[in-house]
């Protein structure tokens, strides 16, 4: 479970992490579409069903609903511009990478960001949403037009990334239904060993891997932002029962879900 905005929200590259670094390292999507702008820092990046390296004066742009995971290192900083969904904003309709290595360019997306977050941080009135709304068109414009003009990496369009999108994005869409890798796997028409084989090949982590991580966030994210009981985060999430809940989140978090949602960080991330 993820913040739903009803307006757009543009706030510091920290906020995507405000508890701890399994917010962001753990493959997981969100329910708008969400513009990542990195000033500083060096990390890795889960998107369009591959790992990325990705550096400072990186933008990556996240579609609604798109499977991802973002590693920085220590001290990186940036903003991030979250819509709301639907939103009638332009923007891509895939996931996209941009390296802006022209300083006129790296200043007018920080100028853009910057000026958003600025009215996010003024006292609210009545005309703080169209502000923002506005503020946030202004920037998907300039994004789109970048875009449009071929500035966004070439990602990769051979037959095991497209595998491996295909499964990112039932994963996003489905990690709630109960389906196993071998489920998955039939429906995408593939064995779950060559699903796996190849996800590792591409993404840096196997078919399993990605399932147990998306569910590892939901459960979590469910624990820290709703005071909704176990049982029925299990049941929302497809467990079959409750033990079954309890079991799985302490082996990849360390904690029993009451233990999780006081301390709201794992012990280890699930890899």
């Amino acid at each position: 479970m993820m913040h739903s905005y009803r307006t757009p929200v543009f706030a510091p590259l920290a906020q995507l992490a405000p508890r701890a670094p399994w917010q962001t390292e753990l493959a997981h999507d969100r329910p708008g579409a969400t513009l990542i702008w990195i000033t500083l820092g060096r990390g890795t990046a889960l998107i369009g069903g591959g790992r990325h390296g990705i550096g400072a004066h990186t933008a990556l742009f996240l579609p609604a609903h798109s499977l991802f995971a973002l590693k920085l290192a220590r001290g990186a900083s940036g903003h991030v511009l979250s819509l709301p969904h639907p939103t009638a904003l332009p923007m891509p309709e895939q996931p996209l990478i941009f390296r802006f290595r022209d300083a006129r360019a790296q200043s007018e997306l920080t100028g853009l960001m910057t000026s958003g977050m600025r009215e996010s941080d003024r006292a609210e009135d009545s005309l703080t949403p169209a502000a923002l709304e506005a503020f946030a068109q202004l920037t998907m414009v300039w994004l789109s037009r970048r875009a449009a003009a071929g500035a966004a990496d070439t990602m990769p369009t051979h037959a095991a990334r497209h595998l491996s999108r295909q499964f990112c994005q039932r994963v996003a869409d489905g990690h709630a239904l109960g389906l196993t890798v071998d489920e998955h796997a039939e429906a995408l028409g593939v064995t779950a060993t060559y699903l796996g084989q190849v996800c590792r090949a591409e993404t840096g982590l196997t078919a399993g891997a990605l399932l147990t991580q998306r569910l590892t966030h939901a459960a979590c994210q469910a624990l820290i932002e709703t005071d909704a009981p176990a049982q029925d985060i299990a049941r929302d999430l497809g467990f079959s029962s409750p033990a079954y809940f309890s079991t799985f989140l302490r082996h990849q978090t360390g904690h029993t879900p009451l233990a999780f949602r006081q301390s709201g960080t794992p012990v280890a991330l699930p890899g």
